[in-house]
């Protein structure tokens, strides 16, 4: 507005500039809700509201300190038990989604069986956490490392569990996410030709973009080098780095980088080990990241819990489906049964009406021969009875009568 001298004054500006600055935001609003775009302080802990669902998260403990044949550990089962609380406790894993193995229980038979029934219940969207803690075992003629389990035999690989297989259990899964943790000698041989991720600011836009694509990614406690058992606080030297950089994370967010990144430097300072993170090679591995979702920003993530709910609902509604079918097939085997049992009560009954007919005709078969045999016996005495009768009639003479005179 012009005063009397045709200028802006002060305060016209200010208001004008002030209109001006609001319908910026209003359309800089407008134009991010339109993208999903989200704006927030960088204070602000990240949320999960738009694009990205977790999805379920299942783990898969190994902690092995009693062997049959190798000498005994003494910090895996307790790694492996610490790993457990945390990811339950800080992470809300779901304690029934989770399976532990430990000392006798980590047979290779357990191993494999448990691992494949795992495998094979993994959905499109879920999250799978693998820990082992154990001996490892490297073949240096062909330069394969395998883990041991409890009942693994010294010099017996047959008896030991090569990473080819733990490979091709992975490739086989069509879960969104796994992560494995090896804690174990030779773990390195695990990766073959894989390359190394670089590793990122993890923010929502990284969230979004890694989250939703598919990964499968190893964190291993050495190389090609044995590893020690031995370390701080009752744990390996690696586990306790591991377990202090989970359990003690002030971020939203958690990755399998942002967890290396937390380790390396440590372990390789204080012990002879050099840790290693990478994808798995020809796993189906597509870029993305492994996420765990921190407890403590819980409030931040009402959204995804409302979505946890709702799956809770189809998991609930799924497993109501499978029991009412298990229970379709039970009362089809009860009927069969019932049928079955009724059969057998009939030819039961059929047999023993043909015993007692048998019975009968045996009866009248032998009232027959009786009297056959009598009559048989009659017809031979008349026989002879005539016979004596002709004979007594040829042996009698004729006497002429006497007359006295």
């Amino acid at each position: 507005m012009l005063n009397k001298k045709g200028r802006i004054t002060a305060y016209h500006s200010h208001i004008f500039f002030s209109f001006i600055f609001v319908v910026f935001l209003l359309l800089a609003s407008s134009f991010a809700a339109d993208r999903n775009i989200s704006i927030s302080s960088p204070n602000t802990p990240p949320s999960l509201q738009q694009n990205y669902v977790p999805g379920e998260y299942w783990g898969f403990i190994i902690g092995i300190n009693e062997y049959e044949d190798w000498d005994c550990l003494q910090t895996a089962v307790g790694d492996a038990g610490a790993v457990k609380d945390i990811l339950i406790n800080n992470y809300g894993f779901p304690e029934r989604n989770i399976t532990f193995l430990k000392d006798k229980k980590a047979t290779r038979g357990n191993i494999l069986r448990e691992f494949r029934r795992l495998i094979e219940l993994m959905e499109d969207d879920y999250n799978l956490f693998i820990y082992y803690a154990g001996h490892g075992y490297l073949d240096t003629l062909l330069n394969v490392g395998y883990w041991v389990p409890y009942d693994g035999k010294a010099r017996d690989l047959s008896t030991f569990i090569p990473n080819s297989t733990i490979h091709d259990l992975i490739r086989a899964s069509k879960s969104r996410h796994i992560y494995l943790v090896s804690d174990s000698c030779f773990s390195g041989t695990l990766f073959l030709r894989s390359e190394s991720m670089p590793p990122s600011v993890i923010n929502d836009k990284y969230i979004i973009k890694y989250g939703g694509l598919k990964s499968r990614q190893v964190l291993t406690s050495g190389n090609m080098e044995p590893v020690s058992d031995a370390g701080y606080e009752n744990h390996s030297i690696f586990a306790h780095y591991f377990i202090k950089a989970i359990s003690n994370s002030e971020e939203a967010y958690l990755t399998p980088m942002s967890i290396f990144e937390k380790i390396k430097i440590p372990i390789a300072r204080n012990s002879d080990q050099t840790p290693i993170c990478k994808p798995l090679q020809g796993a189906h591995d597509e870029g993305g990241e492994f996420i765990f979702v921190n407890l403590k920003f819980k409030k931040n993530l009402i959204p995804h819990q409302d979505l946890d709910l709702e799956k809770e609902k189809q998991l609930f509604h799924k497993e109501r489906e499978q029991l009412q079918e298990q229970k379709r097939q039970l009362e089809q085997l009860r009927k069969m049964l019932l049928e079955n049992k009724a059969l057998m009560s009939e030819q039961q009954k059929v047999a023993e009406e043909k015993k007692k007919i048998e019975k009968q005709i045996q009866e009248i078969y032998k009232k027959k021969k009786v009297k056959i045999d009598k009559q048989s016996r009659e017809n031979e005495t008349k026989k002879i009875e005539e016979k004596e009768k002709k004979k007594g009639k040829k042996g009698r003479k004729f006497k002429a009568p006497s007359f006295n005179f």
